[in-house]
């Protein structure tokens, strides 16, 4: 078991091609999710084959490692009145 965790550290993975354009990712916009990241992975790679969670596996690991934190941003939402009957319509 140890000797197989230790040759976990030590392989290459499938992400340490693209770990200078993730890092640039996430120094520029920290608040990113691993998500996105897989997003725009997909978008510029398009013959990467890569799972969502290997993205979020590997962004994890380049937050610890290059110690980049997760920036959340709360949205301020305020209550409008009501307009009148006949000026407002909802979409769906």
């Amino acid at each position: 078991m140890a000797l197989w965790e230790a040759s976990t550290k030590t392989r290459t993975k499938k992400l340490d091609a693209y770990e200078m354009i993730i890092h640039t990712w996430l120094s520029e916009n920290p608040d990113v999710s691993s998500a996105q990241i897989h997003d725009w992975l997909m978008e510029h790679y398009p013959k990467l084959i890569v799972g969502e969670s290997t993205v979020r596996s590997y962004v994890k690991e380049l937050r610890e490692k290059y110690a980049i934190p997760k920036e959340t941003h709360q949205r301020v939402y305020q209550a409008i009145p009501d307009p009148p009957m006949g000026q407002q319509a909802q979409v769906d």
